[in-house]
């Protein structure tokens, strides 16, 4: 891939004939990976490669250790078995049927 600068944040890459065009600060590229997965699309590694950034700084915090490790702070406890379950009467009668 060949990168062509047209301003400090916005790139031109050329991948196989075509261009694709990478705004960093806005974290987008045409190829819509970028904005889609919140994590730099091959064009938008391509640029961060080519100017020595750090692609982490362009990554979600949803994928960072920190978050992921938050997932699970927060403790899940298991349902009783089924046939320990008290259902109230008017919920065990109710019908419930699928949207038309």
């Amino acid at each position: 891939m060949t990168v062509v600068p047209s301003t400090e944040y916005l790139h031109t890459v050329n991948d196989g004939g075509r261009n694709y065009t990478v705004r960093l600060l806005e974290r987008k590229c045409v190829c819509g990976r970028f904005q889609v997965d919140e994590l730099p699309c091959l064009h938008a590694w391509a640029v961060l490669k080519s100017k020595f950034l750090m692609p982490d700084e362009y990554c979600s915090n949803y994928y960072k250790p920190n978050t992921v490790v938050m997932t699970y702070d927060v403790p899940v406890y298991p349902l009783p078995d089924r046939n320990d379950w008290n259902i109230p009467a008017h919920v065990a009668e109710e019908v419930v049927l699928p949207p038309k």
